[in-house]
């Protein structure tokens, strides 16, 4: 993933450097390596400043000096706050600069938000550790952001697969120290990776302390497998469970590497496709683009930010009224305004909350002023999101300086708003054709369900 995916590299620094932390505090404490006791802090905090993400590195710390440090309690606790400081003086610094999570749906911040994220963890948690082990990628739980029961049965049959795995496991981590700090460490590897979607490429330094478990269980199951198979059901468990490992770590997963490495293309094609609608001329940079549909909102929030690296021109201004996940009804109220309402409202599925936690509630005739665009909240959905928006422009909406954009089938194309006193109603996304392009055709179409709205009736204007 790291591979294909560049502004990822920053988890690469952070997890080399992390390591490195505990390789060096291991020396220290083993060998009386005296540069070890300062070069373990300060590759710890190379790590954080690599990315957030190397914090994983200390429940190892932690782990290590409960369960593998030889010295008193009073020698292990002694040999941690260096990194402590570290972490204190990162937080701090961290928080100054203005870095962290604020107002989010999707991330959440630990010391600002603990409940929040305890939630959170309590449905992701599971499944990226079930994923990690052998079970089904994590990736899945979030694309099925629109059928919540099936999240809920991913969640419980990673419950299932954890608990078979710790009941087989449950022998090695009552005699084996090694073990012990594998999973400790891994489990509190978790809580980091638990604070964003799910997602495989969390996984890193987890991965560490869980590839431990998993290979001394291996090596115990064929070198010495009477300190496993002490019972005929544990027998049992245990050969089910050596076969569908070996399965899935020598069969499965190298079939399905080759397109798991090759994601980001199928998303890079994706962006693509979305970038090709808006013009690349010199002109493209006097005009404000309207995108009254866009199928997700990374489709066009990077087009700006691509073009700028890039130095290729970019509109003067952007702007999306909606995404189109399901059908969304535009009318034309008067010469600059649009009344928009999306079935379900706005922010219905998880993606359209990374700017907007849930928990903040809007309310009736608030008004949002951008440049040169006003919303105002004109209905609300019955938890409290926005079902309805009026979008008033500075200028009439045929006024040239605009290009309006709609999605239609797997890109975007050209829009007219319709005459005052009219509407239009978009059709959903097809979110096979949005991944797959028109190359791939399927005997069915990946419409999300669409809820129930009583503005949108059958035959409604399209």
């Amino acid at each position: 993933w790291f591979g294909s995916w560049i502004a990822s590299r920053n988890s690469i620094v952070a997890t080399a450097f992390s390591i490195w932390a505990l390789i060096f505090y291991h020396r220290f404490r083993t060998r009386g390596d005296k540069a070890g006791l300062w070069l373990s802090p300060l590759f710890l905090g190379l790590g954080l400043l690599g990315g957030e993400g190397a914090i994983a590195i200390c429940g190892y710390l932690f782990a290590y000096a409960v369960f593998l440090d030889q010295g008193g309690w009073r020698v292990r606790l002694l040999g941690l706050l260096p990194h402590v400081a570290v972490l204190v003086v990162w937080r701090e610094v961290y928080r100054a600069l203005g870095y962290g999570v604020a107002y989010s749906g999707l991330y959440f911040d630990p010391a600002k938000d603990p409940l929040g994220f305890l939630g959170a963890f309590v449905e992701r948690g599971p499944v990226l550790l079930f994923s990690q082990v052998g079970g089904s990628w994590s990736d899945i739980w979030s694309a099925m952001f629109a059928f919540p029961n099936l999240q809920r049965l991913l969640v419980a049959l990673s419950v299932f697969g954890l608990s078979v795995l710790g009941y087989a496991a449950w022998p090695l981590l009552r005699s084996d120290r090694l073990v012990r700090f594998g999973l400790c460490g891994g489990l509190l590897a978790l809580l980091p990776a638990s604070a964003t979607f799910s997602a495989d490429r969390l996984l890193t330094w987890v991965a560490i302390g869980l590839s431990i478990v998993l290979a001394r269980l291996i090596a115990t199951y064929f070198d010495q497998p009477q300190v496993l198979m002490n019972s005929a059901l544990r027998a049992l468990v245990l050969q089910t469970l050596m076969l569908g490992l070996v399965f899935e770590k020598a069969v499965i997963e190298p079939l399905f590497l080759p397109s798991r490495a090759r994601g980001n293309l199928i998303l890079r094609n994706n962006l693509d496709r979305a970038e090709a609608a808006v013009s690349k001329a010199p002109w493209i940079s006097k005009k404000r683009i309207v995108y009254i549909n866009p199928a997700a909102v990374p489709f066009v929030a990077y087009i700006p930010i691509e073009r700028a690296a890039l130095h290729v021109p970019r509109p003067l201004a952007q702007t999306w009224l909606a995404t189109s996940e399901t059908q969304v009804r535009v009318e034309r109220v008067d010469a600059r305004t649009l009344r928009v309402r999306p079935r379900g409202g706005f922010i219905l599925i998880p993606t359209s909350r990374l700017l907007r936690d849930v928990k903040r509630q809007f309310t009736l005739g608030a008004v949002v002023a951008l440049d040169g665009l006003s919303i105002e909240i004109t209905e609300l959905t019955s938890d409290g999101r926005p079902a309805e928006i009026l979008a008033r422009f500075d200028r009439v909406l045929e006024d040239p300086v605009f290009v309006w954009l709609e999605w239609q089938g797997s890109g975007l194309v050209p829009f007219t708003p319709p005459a005052i006193g009219r509407h239009v109603t978009l059709p959903a996304a097809d979110y096979f054709r949005v991944v797959l392009g028109d190359a791939v055709r399927l005997p069915f179409d990946g419409r999300l369900p669409p809820p129930a709205d009583p503005a949108f009736e059958p035959g409604d204007g399209s």
